[in-house]
């Protein structure tokens, strides 16, 4: 980290986030150190070591007159009359404050757009601690609601942008930024929802009632019919136990996979035998082999303390050293899920993401510490949110040619800011009829996400 120091000034007011979202975007991502002070003007003043300063407007904190901003009514929205916000000169867009820079009269620039206080926003995830809008039938915050998904900015990683806005008016006030120490890195990871398609005859049998019912006639009552024939007659293995293929996949390409396992065995609707025979040699290769494992905790878990203990003793029974964790189906309610997590000793969680899109849902491809917005402290828990998932791409209904360009346009993104690149492949998201387009494609996406060469921040 350089020895060279920023001095940031801010108002007092609301000091915890400011100082919070300060230390992410300086030491953090930028690796620069910072020192606060306070001051009574409604900008910050970020002052490098030959005296320059740069200004940003604190368009938001400083027009809070309560003592909570978690109300609907301090969201942002573009203005009036118009479907989106607008941009500046760094081609940022603009959340709090708008574009453009004023004079002050002591012949300073101030810049009016606050890439502080929008960059808090999309961090905290502050607006998913609202009630404004109803859970949906899962208690999740409503992904149509976000407001990147509602003003259709979620594509990109405005963090990021922001931050970079920052670096390059630093550097024109004559400051050398540090190069950092920060890589493009690529996570493939598994969600293992469903450890076996057919885990016994009786439930062969039911599927290919149900085709039948449900009138699936040709090549998905074949599959289903053949897939179980296979398992049950000539001994091969389901369909779903793919963690061999996947590993030699990741492998291929030099990456690392990292496989999320369900421990609710009789809990609700997750019952596969986490600790069975079958699963523990699999689990053994992954680790043999150098890749690595989180805990995938399931259904409702999100709000009730005592089953996330039952799930998580069972977990740590075989993986007592295992930080890693993502919730299953994306439930999770801010903050108090994540002070589930961090009470139990987790330091990283990856459930941020989309389920319905890909894209940026916090606006960063970045690791970070989350703030907890109730209690107004940094977390001991890290978040990295993932990028893209396969069933995304099935609900988009993308073939493999657009699921490519998915991959490559994302990834590209991530890579300009040289950041990490994490999405979710599940291990049943191949032999299935309706997967089989798709999943043909799964070399070929790694092959797009690792090929080229990566640019700099």
């Amino acid at each position: 980290m350089s020895s060279q120091a920023l001095t940031i000034r801010f108002h007092p007011s609301f000091s915890s986030e400011k100082e919070y979202i300060l230390r992410v975007l300086f030491q953090e991502f930028l690796q620069i150190p910072v020192q606060f002070e306070h001051h009574d003007a409604d900008w910050y003043e970020i002052v490098i070591p030959s005296g320059q300063s740069l200004l940003i407007r604190d368009a938001f904190f400083a027009r809070i007159e309560h003592e909570s901003y978690l109300h609907a009514s301090y969201l942002p929205a573009p203005p009036e009359s118009k479907a989106q916000f607008p941009e500046d000169d760094f081609h940022t867009i603009c959340l709090f404050g708008k574009p453009g820079v004023s004079m002050l009269a002591d012949g300073n620039q101030l810049n009016e757009n606050d890439y502080i206080a929008a960059s808090f926003l999309m961090l905290s995830r502050w607006e998913e601690s609202l009630s404004h809008e109803a859970a949906d039938e899962y208690g999740r915050f409503p992904e149509s609601s976000q407001l990147s998904v509602k003003y259709d900015f979620f594509h990109r990683p405005v963090v990021n942008e922001w931050l970079d806005a920052i670096k390059q008016q630093l550097v024109q006030k004559g400051f050398e930024c540090p190069a950092t120490q920060r890589a493009y890195s690529v996570f493939p990871e598994h969600d293992i929802d469903i450890a076996d398609r057919f885990p016994d005859m009786l439930a062969w049998f039911k599927s290919l009632a149900a085709d039948i019912i449900h009138f699936r006639p040709g090549d998905a009552f074949r599959n289903t019919w053949q897939t179980g024939y296979q398992k049950f007659f000539k001994k091969a293995s389901d369909p779903f136990e793919t963690y061999e293929y996947l590993m030699n996949q990741s492998e291929r390409f030099g990456l690392q996979s990292r496989f999320y396992w369900m421990p609710g065995q009789g809990i609700n609707t997750d019952v596969y035998p986490f600790q069975g025979r079958r699963l523990q040699s699999y689990l053994e290769q992954i680790q043999e082999r150098g890749h690595a494992v989180g805990m995938h905790p399931g259904f409702n878990t999100f709000w009730d303390d005592d089953l996330f203990a039952i799930e998580y003793e069972r977990f740590t029974r075989t993986f007592p050293d295992v930080t890693t964790l993502r919730r299953h189906f994306l439930q999770f309610k801010v903050p108090y899920t994540f002070r589930q997590t961090e009470k139990f000793g987790f330091n990283l969680d990856t459930s941020f993401g989309f389920k319905d899109r890909n894209g940026f849902r916090c606006g960063v491809c970045y690791s970070y510490p989350m703030f907890d917005v109730l209690e107004k402290r940094t977390m001991n828990l890290w978040v990295s949110p993932f990028i893209l998932m396969d069933v995304s791409l099935l609900r988009l209904k993308y073939d493999e040619r657009k699921a490519r360009q998915e991959f490559e346009s994302l990834s590209d993104q991530v890579r300009k800011y040289q950041g990490d690149f994490r999405f979710i492949w599940h291990n049943n998201s191949f032999e299935v009829q309706e997967w089989k387009d798709l999943a043909a494609g799964y070399p070929g996406y790694l092959q797009v996400v690792t090929s080229k060469t990566g640019e700099l921040l």
